[in-house]
């Protein structure tokens, strides 16, 4: 089994402010994107929320959760600082500083100027369990690993984009700013390359650990973004603009050997359409696409447990 999860998911959101950008004029502004309405004829200004920001609760969580369950993380990633490893000189300074650096880390400092690309990709993958899934480039040494996950911006849903559109207000907050809050529908991503978890890619796949090691980091990426999604722990701004969350619906389908995406939840029936898909998809491909659904949005971490169990039957590199 070489499995691909993907994830699409409703939310209704009140009063947040997960996502701005920089303030003027004494305004904090949410993040706003242009958005064609489904006639075509319409551009509306939106709220939404970015897949940077997405990605690094993920790996926030996924960093956390690797150092309570002993697997190996960087001496960055363990502090939440996801730089992968793109300037070398951080952690040359951190190291005359006194830093106790993690092995992967004292490794590339030593030997990584003279270590193959393979070579580096492999002990990196061995390092950093937040590297493995999340990829890294370090432009010193001309190496890059492609992110086993992908997920992009939330945004209001279709049949809510007028409303959205309208619901960004200005709130007064302390020291005289005015904080921008939005409410919406949101539509949310995610897909997993379970498959690619713990193999290097580079130039040939391969395994770099032991199997049992892998089950565990395919579990434990799994398991994250199910935490994430249940208690929807993404976004900035919580310790005073904590929003009021409600997961609408959601559809889960773990494929293989090929990779198959849920259709958008940004359209009403999203939950049809990728059944529909699916059984097309089984027919052309031969694959098989594993599938659970929920209208309500209801036992959504019931319901994963059932795809972490599934996902770690991932064959061998």
């Amino acid at each position: 089994m070489r499995p691909f999860l993907s994830v699409g998911a409703r939310y209704l959101i009140n009063l947040e402010v997960l996502n701005t950008i920089e303030s003027a004029q004494g305004i904090i502004r949410h993040r706003r994107a242009p958005v064609i309405d489904r006639t075509g004829k319409r551009v509306l200004l939106v709220p939404v929320i970015s897949g940077e920001s997405i990605a690094n609760s993920y790996q926030l969580l996924l960093s956390k959760a690797s150092l309570k369950n002993d697997l190996p993380v960087c001496t960055l990633c363990s502090k939440g600082m996801f730089i992968k490893h793109s300037d070398l000189s951080h952690l040359r300074d951190l190291s005359k500083l006194g830093e106790d650096l993690s092995p992967v880390d004292k490794w590339l400092i030593e030997k990584g100027r003279k270590a193959t690309p393979e070579a580096i990709e492999g002990e990196i993958i061995k390092g950093c369990v937040v590297e493995d899934i999340g990829g890294f480039l370090i432009n010193e040494m001309k190496v890059k690993r492609t992110s086993r996950f992908q997920t992009g911006y939330m945004l209001p849903v279709y049949d809510g984009l007028e409303a959205a559109s309208k619901s960004i207000q200005q709130h007064k907050g302390e020291d005289e700013y005015y904080v921008e809050i939005a409410s919406a529908l949101y539509s949310f991503t995610f897909n997993l390359d379970i498959d690619g978890i713990g193999c290097a890619s580079l130039t040939r796949r391969r395994k770099v650990i032991e199997t049992e090691e892998r089950r565990r980091r395919i579990k434990l990426a799994v398991q994250t973004l199910a935490y994430m999604m249940d208690s929807f722990l993404l976004g900035a701004n919580r310790s005073r603009f904590l929003p009021t969350v409600t997961l609408d619906s959601f559809i889960i389908t773990l494929s293989s050997p090929y990779p198959f995406v849920v259709s958008s939840p940004a359209r009403a029936d999203y939950i049809e359409d990728t059944l529909e898909r699916a059984k097309d998809f089984e027919e052309l491909s031969g694959s098989n696409v594993q599938i659970w659904y929920s209208k309500e949005g209801k036992e959504l971490l019931k319901t994963f447990k059932s795809v972490v169990e599934e996902a770690a039957k991932a064959d061998e590199c």
